[in-house]
């Protein structure tokens, strides 16, 4: 029995170029990279210094109540 093959390898596109999950994997991959890097990344706000903003604005209340 003689089988020609025009792959080099066996297995077809699920074994050899990309299963499923793989392409689910890199489908999240790829919109975590547009989250932190792309478009979205122009549009956010940085919610540290939001953080320490509003902790400063706290303080000053507290100071005009008269608190330390």
């Amino acid at each position: 029995t003689t089988c020609i093959e025009k792959y080099a390898t066996y297995g077809g596109t699920y074994l050899n170029i990309d299963c499923i999950p793989s392409k689910e994997l890199f489908h999240n991959f790829y919109l975590y990279h547009i989250a932190r890097d792309g478009e979205l990344k122009k549009r956010s706000i940085e919610l540290i210094r939001a953080e320490n903003t509003n902790g400063g604005i706290c303080v000053n209340v507290e100071e005009a109540k008269g608190g330390t």
